[in-house]
């Protein structure tokens, strides 16, 4: 991260990758080995579908828990929600 400092405004210049991994196929216990080699800032797609629901929810609320991860929702239409969890820094 690059920064300059004027007294007027203050510009940030910020470098990085980011994926987005999608689960929504696989089964139990892949959640905690993508976050695991996931990078700061990928997402984690762990459901699609009307609420929060699928084989990855409890992994993905424990790792939330653990400071790991955050979670949230992108609206795809109407009543159709995708579930991504981001990665945090470690």
């Amino acid at each position: 991260m690059t920064s300059h400092r004027n007294p007027m405004c203050l510009t940030t210049k910020f470098h990085f990758r980011m994926a987005q991994i999608d689960i929504t196929a696989d089964g139990k216990k892949t959640f905690q080995m993508v976050l695991a080699n996931a990078e700061s800032g990928d997402e984690i797609l762990y459901h699609v579908g009307n609420h929060a629901a699928g084989a990855h929810k409890y992994d993905a609320y424990v790792a939330h828990q653990r400071g790991e991860c955050l979670l949230y929702q992108r609206r795809l239409g109407e009543s159709r929600f995708a579930y991504i969890a981001r990665k945090t820094q470690p």
